[in-house]
């Protein structure tokens, strides 16, 4: 009887190829050092769509640093909030990642008595390009790891780099779950 019953279980799950599905885990959270911010973000990625060999994610992430700006005083904090739309192809755990980012930012100073020349107090800036990368993320979650390029495109506001390109890397670790 034992054997009757095991081999029921077989025929009812080749007739349901969906009873062996794992779910898929879409909420990831993760340390970035180097990446959209340049130095460290902390993120949170969602898978919104998923096929049998490609996804498409959104994430945002949240860094606060301070600016050495050009006068070399030290006086603000940047805040930067760095967001992407990014596709993953490949149908395991290991994935190409490919996208494109924004990354907004208020810089704001942290003693009024230190600034200049009735000078703006705060200032807004952004940074704009594409990645390219590696994704390790298993479907049913836990680990999750990612490695990439990143090509830079500043806006007229970061100092002395205005309107050029920039090549960067950066890499993620953290856990995906529900």
């Amino acid at each position: 009887l034992p054997d009757s019953l095991s081999t029921r279980e077989q025929a009812d799950s080749l007739n349901n190829p969906d009873s062996n599905k794992v779910e898929l885990k879409r909420h990831t959270l993760f340390f970035e050092l180097g990446g959209a911010f340049f130095f460290y973000s902390i993120k949170y990625d969602y898978i919104l769509k998923q096929w049998n060999r490609f996804s498409i994610n959104y994430s945002i992430g949240f860094s606060v640093l301070p600016d050495d700006n050009y006068r070399k005083i030290n006086d603000y904090r940047q805040f930067a909030f760095p967001m992407q739309l990014s596709g993953l192809y490949g149908k395991n755990k290991s994935k190409l990642e490919f996208g494109v980012f924004i990354t907004p930012g208020l810089s704001i100073p942290n003693k009024r008595e230190r600034i200049y020349d009735n000078e703006k107090i705060n200032y807004g800036f952004y940074n704009q390009g594409i990645n390219l990368g590696y994704r390790y993320q298993k479907k049913q979650g836990g680990l999750f790891f990612k490695a990439f390029f990143l090509a830079f495109y500043f806006d007229r506001n970061y100092g002395y780099i205005n309107g050029s390109f920039s090549y960067w890397m950066g890499i993620g670790i953290g856990h995906t779950f529900r």
